[in-house]
């Protein structure tokens, strides 16, 4: 009930705040962990910078947790990986490839023999990663690392202690990696990133303006 009476509030101040066109109030944004450390500050630099009276309430974490303070009304626009069911509003911000990679030369075949860095994710991301690896080989992979942040893995790969699979959003250009991009009968697999909100915050001037801010920034898939 409490947590019911909450969200009525920051429904009733969300709404007063933006009667006429003003660009003003809070934003509460959720956002994917990847997205949120490789994409997201240069977007909210630019945001604020176009429209200063606005606060940014921003939480992180994976797209599933994501999802759900969506679900609660906690936040008015989340930036979910992967391919959610969503039947409100949404927009598609590009298409990423993964990838392998490791700092020694791919050898196809030898990859089931070498030690994995698996890097604890959603279920989704999860479930490309299989399908991959099951398509392709018929044991399992040598998981002998496995840890809860992309960046240590990356880390871990760096000091030739194995291999990984990662999104290309967490490659940087200096990167000295071999790099394998993950196909299936010769397409590659995809990771979406979606912007989902629902219909009713779509009636706020301040999310309205943030879509179409997103929709016309420049967002490289990587």
């Amino acid at each position: 009930y409490a947590r019911e009476m909450l969200a009525h509030l920051r429904k009733t101040r969300d709404q007063i705040l933006n009667i006429g066109n003003k660009i003003q109030g809070t934003l509460r944004l959720g956002v994917s962990s990847n997205f949120a450390h490789y994409k997201l500050p240069k977007i909210i630099k630019k945001f604020l910078e176009l429209y200063p009276k606005v606060e940014v309430n921003l939480k992180t974490g994976l797209s599933a947790e994501i999802l759900a303070l969506l679900r609660n009304d906690e936040i008015h626009v989340g930036i979910v990986r992967g391919n959610y069911d969503w039947h409100e509003q949404k927009y598609l911000i590009y298409n990423e490839k993964l990838c392998l990679i490791s700092m020694n030369e791919i050898i196809f075949e030898d990859l089931p023999k070498m030690n994995q860095i698996h890097c604890k994710t959603d279920p989704l991301m999860q479930k490309l990663m299989d399908d991959w690896w099951n398509y392709h080989f018929k044991t399992a992979p040598l998981i002998t690392m496995e840890v809860d942040r992309v960046e240590t893995q990356i880390e871990m790969i760096r000091n030739r202690l194995g291999f990984g699979i990662i999104p290309r959003i967490c490659l940087k250009k200096d990167d000295d990696f071999y790099t394998y991009d993950l196909t299936i009968n010769n397409k590659d697999i995809l990771r979406e990133t979606w912007l989902f909100y629902t219909n009713s915050a779509n009636q706020l001037s301040i999310v309205r303006a943030f879509v179409d801010f997103i929709k016309h920034c420049e967002i490289k898939s990587p």
